[in-house]
């Protein structure tokens, strides 16, 4: 298991449960964390097609990355705790290298995307290939204050795409002195 991120680690072997994202359980129950979610990068209103079982979800899935395009940003995200008091810790794995860590949740900052850049090292790395993306996450069970609460998790990971604007472009053209 200590090589659970890596791209040629078997999970089927492992014995592990296939599941369809997102992942997650409130108090115990296959149910959506919110009535409303207004986070786009959240989701906590959709039910879960996959019941979180235990306190700690490992996910997995290799993908064929296409090329990254210059004059574009890229980032994996990780979704399902964005709000105060939301969500907890995660470690996001890339070909079996972790790139980003939480140790704790969304506390009095909630909102902010979680999940990693892909810099251009990891792009040179996986643009144009296949990449495994996993990632550790674990189910929140306190609330407000650190007092008691049911378990309650919720989990996607996505890629997202953006374009940089040309005044972007332009100073990160600019040498650097």
């Amino acid at each position: 298991m200590e090589n659970w991120s890596a791209a040629d680690f078997d999970p089927a072997k492992a014995g592990w449960k296939t599941g369809k994202a997102p992942f997650g359980q409130n108090d115990g129950k296959q149910e959506a964390l919110r009535a409303r979610c207004g986070n786009p990068r959240c989701g906590c209103d959709i039910t879960p097609n996959t019941l979180w079982e235990k306190e700690v979800l490992l996910v997995r899935q290799s993908f064929g990355i296409p090329k990254f395009e210059e004059g574009k940003r890229y980032r994996i995200i990780v979704g399902g705790g964005g709000h105060t008091w939301a969500g907890e810790g995660f470690a996001l794995h890339v070909n079996g290298k972790m790139v980003s860590e939480a140790k704790d949740g969304y506390y009095k900052n909630g909102g902010d995307p979680r999940g990693a850049y892909i810099f251009k090292d990891l792009q040179a790395e996986i643009g144009g290939s296949k990449a495994t993306i996993a990632v550790k996450a674990f189910l929140r069970q306190t609330s407000h204050k650190g007092k008691a609460a049911p378990p309650n998790g919720h989990l996607s990971v996505w890629m997202e795409e953006a374009t940089l604007p040309p005044s972007a472009l332009k100073l990160a053209a600019k040498p650097t002195e």
